[in-house]
């Protein structure tokens, strides 16, 4: 619990100086973290053995942060005849199924997590916005895994995660909601806003639904591949995707949920 506690805190530490950075310190900091989950999922899953494959799997990434999300049908059919063409090239080492997950799962970081850079794009509102993604996953997280700690009995998803329960869950969506006030109170007291409560509300709700559907999902890759944690690189924690896995489902669901249903004014 210690180690879990001091990385927690050191963790936050560099959340909130990448936050508070400007535009282009934030892109480089997701890019960094696109490449970092997807080698992550991709040694659990052994693609990291097929150099190849491996390789043109950054290449979303890579294509989103140097060039932008532009002409998103031609990039991605040009993506797809790459990795046909590698397909072809070296079929007697990769196969259709290897091509396919590399596909969904580099297309999947990158979209996802891309929404937090969005997000801090949106004209003079973007540096505040930006804070409800991880206001509304982390506070999901830490009040599920207190609730479910002290006051769980009935199982959520056994068979997917035998630890997480109904009451951890509840305890979650209660959380980030609570989480979403106190970011609310925060942004109108000290920075002049105007806030919505209605839809700060049920974001905080749907963040939390969307942060364990999140971490439900990471649970069952790890079964399927029958390891643990995604790594060691945060002590206590597991690897980065161990941390991220509810952020990657929470960023997005923001961003569109701001887009039509202002949380602030």
């Amino acid at each position: 619990m210690l180690n879990r506690i001091i990385t927690a805190l050191i963790a936050l530490a560099l959340l909130v100086t990448v936050l508070l950075s400007d535009k282009a310190a934030l892109d480089f900091a997701v890019f960094i973290s696109m490449i970092v989950l997807l080698y992550e999922l991709f040694r659990a899953l052994g693609i990291t053995k097929k150099k190849v494959l491996f390789v043109l799997g950054l290449i979303p990434p890579f294509f989103v942060f140097f060039v932008g999300m532009i002409n998103i049908p031609l990039s991605l059919c040009v993506y797809i005849f790459v990795l046909f063409a590698a397909l072809l090239a070296f079929h007697k080492s990769i196969k259709f199924t290897d091509v396919a997950t590399v596909f969904f799962l580099s297309i999947f970081i990158t979209v996802f997590l891309w929404h937090i850079a969005l997000l801090r794009s949106v004209d003079e509102k973007g540096k505040y916005l930006i804070w409800a993604v991880f206001v509304g996953a982390c506070m999901s997280d830490t009040c599920a895994y207190f609730t479910g700690r002290f006051l769980g009995k009935h199982k959520l998803a056994p068979e997917i995660s035998p630890k997480k329960t109904i009451e951890g869950s509840v305890g979650g969506m209660l959380g980030a909601v609570l989480g979403f006030l106190i970011y609310g109170f925060i942004l109108g007291k000290y920075f002049g806003m105007q806030i919505n409560i209605i839809p700060l509300v049920v974001l905080g709700v749907l963040s939390s639904v969307a942060a364990q559907i999140g971490d439900l999902s990471a649970s069952i890759i790890k079964r399927e591949c029958s390891i643990k944690d995604f790594g060691n690189v945060l002590p206590g924690h597991g690897g980065f995707l161990d941390r991220f896995d509810s952020i990657l489902f929470t960023a997005p669901l923001v961003y569109y949920f701001v887009m039509f249903f202002p949380i602030f004014n």
